[in-house]
C-alpha cells in the first residue's frame, strides 16, 4: 500500500510539473522575413539586421536577387529590422513581432531614392543607384630570358553581386 501512495504521489508531481512547464510551441524559434524594394522594384545585396529589445543584433541576412530576406532562430518577442549600408549606417527600419501563435513575422520595407544614394555612396558608387563598377584584372607573368613579360587584361564589371 505504501508503494501505491508513493506511485500516486510521483504521478501527481509529474502532472503538476508538466502543466507548469512552458509549452513545446513556446520553445519553437520564429522567423522574420520580407522583401526590400526601391523605386525600381526589389533590391538585391542589401544587409538586413534584426535587433532585439536590448539593442543586440540577433540575426543578419543579405537580400536575394528578388529582394527577399529571412532571419530565423528568433525567440518570441519584438524586433527592429534594420537595412544597413556598407559603412554600417542604418538606412531604414521596421518592426516585427514573433509570437507563440504566429512564429513568422513579415516586414517589407521600401527605400527612397535618397536612401539608395546613401547606400551606393557607402559602397563606393556615384550616388545614382546601388550598382558600382569594378575592374576585373587578370595578369600573368613569365620569365623570358633576360626579362619578365607581364600581360594585363581588364574589363569593366557592373554586376550588382560583386
Amino acid at each position: 500500500m505504501k508503494q501505491l501512495w508513493l506511485s500516486l504521489g510521483l504521478v501527481a508531481a509529474l502532472a503538476a510539473w508538466i502543466s507548469s512547464a512552458p509549452s513545446v510551441r513556446a520553445q519553437t524559434s520564429g522567423v522574420i522575413a520580407g522583401t526590400i524594394s526601391g523605386p525600381n522594384g526589389p533590391i538585391a545585396g542589401l544587409t538586413v539586421n534584426v535587433v532585439n529589445n536590448a539593442g543586440l543584433v540577433v540575426g543578419t541576412a543579405v537580400t536575394a536577387r528578388d529582394g527577399t530576406y529571412m532571419v530565423s532562430s528568433l525567440a518570441v518577442g519584438r524586433y527592429t529590422v534594420q537595412i544597413v549600408n556598407a559603412a554600417g549606417s542604418v538606412l531604414a527600419t521596421g518592426v516585427g513581432t514573433v509570437t507563440a501563435a504566429a512564429l513568422t513575422a513579415t516586414v517589407d520595407l521600401t527605400l527612397t531614392g535618397s536612401q539608395l544614394s546613401a547606400a551606393a555612396l557607402a559602397a563606393g558608387g556615384t550616388g545614382t543607384g546601388l550598382s558600382t563598377t569594378t575592374k576585373v584584372v587578370l595578369a600573368t607573368a613569365a620569365a623570358a630570358g633576360a626579362g619578365i613579360l607581364v600581360v594585363v587584361a581588364t574589363r569593366a564589371d557592373s554586376s550588382p553581386t560583386r
